[in-house]
């Protein structure tokens, strides 16, 4: 019926219905091309916009790669393990939440744990950690109410427990211990809590060693629990590294560093053995050291971080800390004067009564006036007015300029690019003063690091041929080949005559002069001391920097040692020379090299108390009898001794000076060994050695 020939409506309400079928038409308009917008045009977006309520992705955190000595003996290793967390906006009674953490999970305080989840959902946190690394009865624990709580809640899902949230992490466990620390480094956490390297080869390997994270897209329900998984992207494992340090020379090398800074005195050390013919870092050792597994607590004043002790003890001092070398560095200038004079090892040389003047203010003095020596004995005897006229030779061949490039060419005053951070470049000034070449000369007013001097000495032991010190020795992706760095590019420094001329020198140093403490028994070795008085605040004080650097055997050196101490107060020859004399000797027996002459198993043994744990006293009479390597190789060994009734710390020392390898279980004191005492050892064969208390 027409409601304009009704005469129950009147005009106004005629009106009203006009305009109401109007306002129905558009919208009924308006919905239709809504709904066409979406099933066309808006489609793919709204679909996502679902996805994106239904599922979630979720990190998958790829295994770190291990790290392990050159003979496979694993440093660090990655383990899976829990983390917990919370939920906050889904926590409804923050105190109810702690009651039910601290009952599944040890160590946590129930009022600090409830503070901490009210201030999180305050601050409107999607997520608050409250546990890293749980205990595998913790996650147990924590899974075991879950599935309680859904079995419970069955029919009411919206009750469940949803504001607990299991995480898969890794944590990175040191196998050996302190072994190594300064190398290898630390991990800590990043704000993704991923792994990610602090210090050492962690942290200027990380790129290799952190792998791919991958990737999981999870269906959920309401509450954002994952239901199932839909796609999964899975992680790529970091790569495996094997470093050239060998993990027992280590150990010996960071003992006996030990045991040389507490016999001195001194505050800290530094070590470093290299093998001059391929740059490899057999050991490297810093003392003081640290544990990697301890999660560290540095001091948080910004103003007191540099003498935070935690924070010290983590750097690495053979890498990271450079010093004013003293007379280990007149190795150095005798090699600029034989490469650019006419001066020869019998040349006689002005020592001018022990006295130099260098300027009307400044004289520099010898321990012992000697009127002249020749050129070889002035090493010999560490005359520094010999030296610097030694340099003023050079200076007037060549002139300054040439005397600093050669230093430069020994690798002073640049990073050796060892694959380590925080290296240090020392310091050489590019514009010399005009008498800076008498203060470089002996060892001043420029400074090094230990392995920048290790650097430069196996020059003098590679026949004139500087090699970059190297750490890796090979890195592997799961599955992959390994992957070998090139062959080093070696860069001539001196003539191979040049070096053998040094090397008989240096021989002298330990032979005749002071380095007399440095002599290893039943090899021949040369190298250098160094008492270098220390500058602090601008002025130079009355402790020292003692070091020795070395090389041995004498004809075709296998090992370059350095060792310096820090903070001593007598000189070098005393204190860093044995240090020295005992690593390089543990390392040529390490790498079986055959002795020059038949040694001394009594002063070898002497030599047997650790670094950090008393060992009884012990005779000759009661102590193995190493023996020598024989010429050529041969499939039966040295005969076993027998090791009953000593420790680990002793047993470590002696299997390392006789070059026997050992396997070792139990603690307190041997009590059964394989094979017997006195049965010939096999080639590649070892020696199980069980500890009871």
């Amino acid at each position: 019926m027409n409601p304009a020939s009704n005469p129950a409506f009147t005009p106004v309400e005629l009106s009203r219905l006009r305009w109401m079928f109007a306002a129905v038409s558009v919208w009924s308009l308006l919905i239709a091309a809504r709904l066409v917008y979406l099933q066309t045009y808006g489609h793919a977006g709204m679909k996502q916009v679902a996805l994106d309520q239904q599922e979630k992705d979720v990190d998958l955190p790829a295994p770190r790669g291990m790290l392990q000595d050159r003979d496979g003996r694993i440093l660090a290793v990655s383990v899976k393990t829990e983390s917990l967390g919370v939920i906050p906006g889904r926590i409804a009674e923050p105190g109810k939440a702690a009651d039910l953490l601290t009952r599944l999970v040890a160590g946590l305080d129930r009022a600090e744990l409830a503070a901490k989840i009210t201030s999180a959902a305050q601050a409107k946190r999607r997520f608050l950690p409250i546990k890293l690394h749980l205990a595998q009865e913790e996650a147990a624990a924590i899974r075991a109410h879950l599935a309680a709580d859904a079995r419970e809640h069955a029919r009411n899902p919206e009750k469940r427990i949803a504001w607990i949230d299991l995480r898969p992490t890794s944590r990175r466990q040191y196998t050996a211990g302190t072994l190594a620390a300064h190398i290898l480094g630390s991990v800590s956490l990043d704000r993704r809590e991923r792994e990610a390297g602090r210090e050492g080869v962690e942290r200027s390997l990380e790129a290799e060693l952190s792998g791919i994270p991958g990737r999981a897209r999870m269906l959920t329900d309401v509450k954002r629990r994952g239901i199932d998984t839909l796609e999964l992207q899975p992680p790529v494992a970091g790569k495996t590294v094997a470093l050239t340090i060998s993990a027992p020379l280590q150990h010996f090398v960071e003992a006996r560093l030990a045991r040389g800074v507490a016999e001195t005195g001194a505050v800290t050390g530094a070590a470093t053995v290299l093998d001059p013919a391929t740059g490899q870092v057999l050991a490297m050792a810093s003392y003081p050291s640290f544990d990697p597994n301890a999660t560290p607590k540095f001091n948080p004043d910004p103003a007191k971080a540099k003498s935070d002790p935690e924070r010290t003890r983590r750097v690495n001092l053979a890498v990271s800390g450079s010093n004013e070398a003293g007379s280990v560095a007149k190795l150095f200038t005798f090699a600029a004067a034989l490469k650019y004079t006419r001066l020869s090892p019998e040349t006689w040389i002005n020592c001018g009564n022990g006295t130099y003047r260098v300027s009307d203010t400044q004289e520099i003095h010898d321990s012992h006036a000697f009127g002249g020596l020749r050129m070889k004995e002035v090493l010999w005897q560490s005359s520094n007015v010999g030296t610097i006229n030694i340099a003023n030779e050079v200076v007037r061949s060549v002139g300054a300029a040439k005397f600093r490039e050669f230093l430069t060419s020994l690798g002073f005053g640049k990073r050796t690019g060892i694959e380590l951070p925080d290296e240090s470049r020392g310091i050489l000034r590019a514009n010399w003063r005009k008498h800076s070449h008498v203060h470089h000369a002996i060892g001043y007013e420029y400074s090094s690091t230990t392995l920048q001097i290790a650097q430069a000495v196996g020059v003098i032991a590679n026949n004139g041929v500087r090699i970059a010190p190297t750490l890796v020795l090979w890195k592997q992706a799961p599955g992959g080949q390994r992957e070998y760095p090139p062959p080093p590019q070696g860069e001539r420094v001196i003539s191979a005559g040049q070096a053998i001329d040094l090397r008989a020198m240096a021989e002298g140093v330990i032979l005749h002069g002071t380095g007399k403490a440095a002599k290893i028994e039943g090899y021949l070795s040369g190298g250098k001391t160094g008492t270098a008085k220390r500058l602090e605040n601008g002025h130079y004080t009355s402790t020292y920097n003692s070091s020795f650097a070395g090389f041995a055997p004498l004809k075709q050196p296998r090992v370059v040692v350095v060792v310096t101490l820090h903070r001593t107060h007598a000189l070098a020859a005393s204190t860093a020379a044995p240090v020295y004399r005992d690593i390089a000797e543990a390392a040529l027996r390490h790498l079986g090299v055959r002795p020059d002459i038949e040694p001394n198993p009594d002063r070898i043994l002497a030599r047997a108390p650790s670094a950090d744990e008393e060992a009884a006293p012990e005779t000759a009479a009661q102590a193995p009898q190493p023996q020598p390597p024989p010429a050529e190789v041969h499939t039966i060994g040295p005969a076993v001794p027998d090791w009953k009734g000593r420790n680990k710390k002793q047993i470590a020392e002696l299997a390392l000076a006789m070059g026997i390898p050992v396997e070792m279980s139990g603690s307190g004191v041997v009590v059964r060994q394989h094979p017997p005492p006195g049965s010939a050892l096999l080639a590649g064969a070892v020696v199980r050695l069980h500890f009871e208390r």
